[in-house]
């Protein structure tokens, strides 16, 4: 080579090559993913938020269930089943409590309060059967029913408990004021 051409070829520069493309901005189909991810997580972040408050509004339930078979248990044990009639029936009056406005439920006695407890737990067994011992139990002196009866009972108050649903309100809905939920 003769000098001339390698004095060219000293002036030669390497190829330069392109810088190397960074992550901003994003391509159109990565704000798609990212939608997308958004989109996702905001939907499970509302199932978990239903969930949750679900489970709070029906906490009320499990503790009435426990006071129910506590009171089961004590009958089992007890000589005086018109002391435990009459817890019981403060309970079934809270449970009401629990799903219906007090104005609804504080000023009902004998017959009506039966008919509201069959229409809380969708049947008849308190105005016509086992249940209506909840109201009578207060005007007999020395009540004695048999095992099965008060089985049956406490069954019946379980069931009541887990079906407990209000035709008039929703525990989500805030009520209007002098309507309280009963604490368990």
């Amino acid at each position: 080579m003769n000098p001339q051409e390698q004095a060219l070829l000293e002036q030669l520069k390497d190829v330069a090559l392109p810088t190397h493309p960074g992550w901003w901005p994003l391509a159109p189909g990565w704000w798609l993913v990212l939608l997308g991810v958004f989109v996702l997580a905001g939907i499970v972040l509302w199932l978990l938020s239903e969930y949750f408050a679900d489970k709070r509004r029906n906490v009320w339930r499990q503790t009435a269930l426990d006071e129910n078979q506590r009171l089961h248990q004590l009958m089992a044990n007890s000589n005086d089943q018109r002391h435990v009639l009459g817890e019981l029936s403060v309970l079934m009056r809270r449970v009401a409590l629990a799903v219906e406005p007090r104005n609804r439920i504080a000023s009902l006695t004998d017959e009506q309060w039966l008919q509201k407890l069959d229409a809380l737990g969708n049947t008849g067994e308190y105005s016509d059967g086992v249940g209506s011992v909840l109201y009578r139990h207060q005007y007999h002196r020395d009540l004695q029913l048999d095992d099965a009866v008060l089985n049956k009972l406490f069954s019946l108050t379980a069931s009541t408990i887990k079906n407990a649903r209000s035709d008039v309100t929703r525990p989500d809905l805030p009520r209007s004021e002098g309507d309280s939920v009963a604490a368990f």
